[in-house]
């Protein structure tokens, strides 16, 4: 195994413990349940890293996703960075599925494949969007099982949770087109960029 691997996967658990940490002494869940799920997705890519035909380029995709969806538990969803924490984290995360579903499914590495990949990873992020869904309209003010908080919807007679939902799909389906579109232009050349 990697040194570069290992030190990543260290440090993202550590990230990931801390928040729960955090959470324990504010004496509230947000985020554990996030962060519990994240340290044994983090194991598994440890785990399978050859397996899943990981690089450092992807492996770090998948982390990086992870903690900017945790660094929400100090306020980054209210950020905007060009774009609103939101979009920015919901666009790496399927960028990265995507990158890592292409990875792992060697024998989708073709033209009808992408569209597969595309589609999976689609899939995935709508399962992710039914459970954050399912949570928000059974909870509180809009906290979701998975610790998200709606903003507001700028539809005036649009429920908030609604309006997160579809945006949080609509940017997941454009993170997996552009990682499809890279991939596609760049199939030919794919040893040299991801590996």
């Amino acid at each position: 195994m990697k040194t570069t691997t290992r030190y990543i996967t260290t440090l993202a658990i550590t990230f990931f413990f801390f928040i729960i940490s955090y959470a324990l002494l504010q004496k509230d869940g947000h985020y554990i349940f996030d962060s519990t799920k994240f340290i044994i997705i983090t194991l598994i890519l440890y785990k399978y890293y050859d397996h899943l035909r990981l690089n450092h380029f992807s492996h770090l995709g998948i982390i990086s996703a992870m903690v900017l969806h945790s660094l929400g538990r100090f306020g980054a969803f209210n950020w905007t960075i060009i774009f609103p924490w939101d979009v920015i984290t919901h666009f790496v995360a399927s960028y990265f599925i995507t990158l890592l579903l292409y990875q792992a499914l060697p024998q989708l590495q073709t033209k009808k494949g992408l569209l597969i990949i595309l589609l999976a990873s689609i899939g995935i992020a709508t399962i992710g969007e039914f459970i954050e869904f399912g949570g928000a309209i059974h909870s509180p003010n809009g906290q979701g099982i998975l610790g998200v908080e709606s903003k507001g919807s700028p539809i005036p007679w649009l429920s908030p949770d609604y309006w997160d939902t579809m945006k949080d799909l609509v940017i997941n389906t454009l993170g997996s087109i552009i990682c499809i579109i890279t991939l596609f232009f760049t199939q030919k050349n794919r040893k040299l960029l991801f590996s």
